[in-house]
């Protein structure tokens, strides 16, 4: 005996990790699809009835979790970096949302069942911003495994935006919250994630 492991050892253990992998997948399938149910449960009405609008921002709702998917599927056990998915949200709309924009917080990485809903939120924000052209942006984030996360979106905004549709995915997808707070100039979006989406 060499110590080596046996076939039938071998084949054991590559059946395990066929479960495994198996299991992954049907759960990062639930965990896409509980993410387009709330896109598909977002009013019309925010676009003013107008279905080219409509469809043109669910078509980039679409983009934005698409793009976190190909870097969730090399390696769900790592999770998704929160900066460069910022980034990487944030460079979809160009020079022009990367403007005065400061990004700051410690390397910290997110659950794939936060991703989806993550990616959808700066998507939601960094349009918002562009739209109303409310630069600088900030974009901070604290986190514990006592606290969760909490991450503030800060922009020179003057209206509340509609973030009711994702509010509720926050909500009932992953007990989290969003809530805007107004303040002089500034205008600023608090997202808070229970510590279990942390990796």
């Amino acid at each position: 005996m060499n110590g080596d492991p046996s076939e039938s050892e071998l084949l054991r253990q590559a059946l395990a990790d066929s479960e495994d992998l198996h299991r992954e997948l049907i759960r990062h399938l639930r965990n896409v699809l509980a993410v387009i149910r709330a896109l598909i449960r977002q009013p019309v009405s925010e676009n003013g009835h107008d279905p080219h609008e409509y469809r043109a921002r669910l078509e980039g709702r679409v983009d934005a979790l698409t793009r976190v998917q190909s870097t969730l599927l090399r390696d769900r056990r790592m999770g998704t970096d929160l900066e460069g998915l910022v980034r990487d949200q944030l460079a979809m709309f160009g020079t022009q949302a990367e403007h005065e924009v400061v990004i700051k917080g410690r390397a910290i990485r997110l659950s794939p069942r936060a991703t989806g809903l993550m990616a959808l939120l700066i998507h939601e924000l960094a349009i918002g911003t562009l739209e109303d052209g409310s630069h600088p942006i900030s974009v901070s984030w604290k986190a514990g495994k006592a606290n969760g996360l909490k991450l503030v979106w800060t922009d020179r905004g003057a209206g509340e935006r509609d973030l009711q549709w994702i509010e509720r995915a926050f909500d009932y997808e992953l007990s989290g919250s969003l809530t805007t707070k107004l303040d002089g100039g500034a205008r600023r979006f608090l997202a808070c994630l229970p510590a279990a989406h942390l990796i």
